[in-house]
């Protein structure tokens, strides 16, 4: 059975520091790699009602370590007949435990202000996959983004984003 891990922050770490401390971890997809497989598999994936674009930001360390993660999105979007953009972003700030430490406060709220909270303007309904990005956002910009496969579920039911 396949294990898909929602939260880049936990694959990335499984991926990468597990095997650097000599533990061999099990091998885990994150949502875009493991609906893309089943796409090229011949799954075919039912349509969404038609919705608005919406916009997708990827989990800094998910872009660094998979190149391809909003390429991914952009394909399993596209089988479900919705229409998403994967802007470029840098670190939203928060870093794991840094953005929440009030010594480091002015440095990520500057690193937030040189990469996010431009591209979080409009009214397009936005997704990003990192739980501490989605946190961020919230805090620094009041924007409540969802989860990808959030927006995907919500799209399904036929309600409009």
């Amino acid at each position: 059975m396949p294990l898909v891990g929602l939260d880049p922050a936990l694959v990335m770490q499984l991926r990468q520091d597990y095997p650097k401390a000599g533990l061999i971890p099990p091998s885990v997809a994150l949502p875009q790699e493991f609906l893309v497989r089943e796409l090229e598999a011949g799954r075919v994936f039912p349509q969404a009602a038609g919705s608005a674009p919406m916009r997708l930001f990827s989990h800094c360390t998910e872009s660094t370590a998979v190149p391809a993660a909003g390429a991914l999105w952009r394909r399993v979007y596209e089988a479900l007949g919705l229409e998403v953009e994967t802007p470029s972003t840098g670190c939203c700030g928060m870093a794991g435990l840094f953005g929440h430490q009030e010594r480091h406060q002015r440095v990520s709220r500057r690193l937030f202000d040189l990469s996010w909270r431009a591209k979080l303007e409009g009214e397009a309904e936005m997704a990003a996959s990192g739980f501490s990005c989605r946190c961020q956002a919230e805090r620094l910009a009041g924007k409540q983004l969802r989860h990808p496969l959030g927006l995907i579920a919500q799209a399904l039911a036929g309600k409009t984003p």
